[in-house]
């Protein structure tokens, strides 16, 4: 092969995997080729379709589809405070408004609605724009995922690799290139939520307590105390779930380790619910492969909202304990989340309820559970997890095991990544 003149290119080390004709011992390559690999790269990196490989998918199944709507959405449909969808029968709506003239409850009905389509476009600007990815624009666009390399980061690039002395070593600064986009990526991100998202959203939320104080003082009608209280909570809720979305893009992870434990899980639970009463019980000492560590992630975060939601108690007053058992005679690991809660009156009859969250389902109404989960249990979330991602059958358990202690479990037998004593 013809070499180029060096002023052209670079020249690396000996070759090792699939690259050697871009990257090859003792010959020169084009500028042009390297961006060409750089951009082949970042392709591969942010598009792969294998689990947890590629941005976008990780993107779309973990957050855009995953738990981003339901974290901000969830306590407003169950506190009443949003209508579910359509045909939501507004039972809860009706009980803390029971003693308010039928002219006010309709007037509250529209902007409750108001509300809930605005709250909507937020939430689709950050979904639909913000977590984006751009590949080929060096203008700011909406997609804050920006992987666009200008003629500044082809020079910084290619000097290192200059220096590379392996092909491995030469990847790693590929490698570092794509992190450090993905770093500033996440940069744009928080500042979008922290600023334009915040705002929207108290705006949001002042506009519909301005509503309320005016049609109290034209109709001279008092809306009850517990509606009044609702809003207040509802907004600073949703201003704390906001928090946790934020810190989704802070959470700083070595993804190169090979295994991980229950403690790096509940370390990475604490940021995402900003609770710190959470502690684990792991007397077999589960290890994690990186290969289903969002997978383990979306379960325990799943049963740990359901643990929450049920409690009826305050975030800040919770004591979370999650206890995993993993058999090795049957290859049966079980992940239990553990809660106190408010005195539950005829728990017993609250069980019976809970059963079908616990029935089989198909994998076609599996599909359609999810796409309808949002403001739900996450359950479906659990099950999709641990059949499609841990190859297992899923056995999942919401219950009361007391009338102050509730109880949240997902067990499966023969998964793939895990290792236990």
């Amino acid at each position: 092969m013809e070499s180029l003149p060096v002023d052209e290119g670079f020249i690396v080390g000996g070759p090792v995997g699939d690259f050697e004709l871009l990257l090859c011992h003792g010959t020169v390559c084009v500028v042009g080729k390297m961006r060409d690999l750089i951009l082949q790269l970042s392709k591969s990196s942010i598009y792969s379709t294998k689990p947890l490989k590629g941005l976008n998918t990780y993107l779309s199944t973990r957050i855009r589809h995953g738990t981003l709507e339901s974290t901000i959405t969830s306590s407003l449909v169950s506190n009443g405070f949003m209508p579910a969808d359509d045909n939501d029968e507004d039972r809860q709506f009706y009980n803390l408004l029971k003693d308010t003239p039928e002219d006010l409850i309709a007037q509250l009905k529209r902007k409750r609605n108001e509300f809930k389509e605005k709250l909507y476009f937020i939430i689709n600007e950050i979904i639909n724009d913000w977590l984006q990815i751009s590949i080929d624009s060096p203008i700011p666009t909406k997609q804050k995922f920006n992987f666009y390399f200008d003629e500044y980061d082809l020079i910084r690039i290619t000097k290192k690799i200059e220096l590379s002395q392996s092909f491995n070593e030469c990847c790693g600064y590929l490698d570092e290139f794509i992190e450090d986009k993905l770093a500033s990526s996440c940069l744009r991100v928080i500042s979008s939520l922290d600023n334009k998202s915040r705002t929207d959203i108290l705006a949001l939320f002042d506009d519909f307590e301005d509503f309320l104080y005016e049609i109290q003082r034209e109709s001279g009608c008092s809306v009850s105390y517990e509606f009044n209280r609702l809003v207040t909570i509802s907004k600073q809720h949703v201003l704390n779930q906001l928090d946790v979305i934020i810190n989704w893009f802070k959470l700083k992870q070595d993804f190169h380790e090979e295994s991980y434990d229950m403690e790096i899980i509940t370390g990475i639970i604490k940021n995402m619910v900003q609770i710190e009463n959470i502690k684990v019980i792991d007397n077999n000492k589960i290890k994690i492969k990186y290969d289903i560590l969002s997978a383990i992630v979306d379960i325990v975060y799943n049963l740990v909202n359901n643990a929450i939601k049920y409690s009826l108690l305050h975030p800040s007053n919770v004591n979370i304990e999650i206890e995993c058992i993993a058999d090795k005679t049957t290859n049966k690991v079980s992940i239990e989340v553990r809660n106190d809660c408010l005195a539950v009156c005829n728990y017993e009859e609250k069980n019976q309820e809970l059963i079908k969250y616990s029935a089989p389902v198909s994998s076609e109404n599996l599909r359609s559970l999810m796409q309808r989960e949002g403001g739900n249990t996450g359950i479906a979330r659990v099950k999709s997890a641990i059949r499609y991602e841990l190859n297992a059958r899923e056995e999942v358990t919401l219950r009361y095991l007391s009338e102050n202690n509730f109880s949240a479990t997902a067990s499966f037998r023969n998964a793939k990544g895990l290792i236990y004593d």
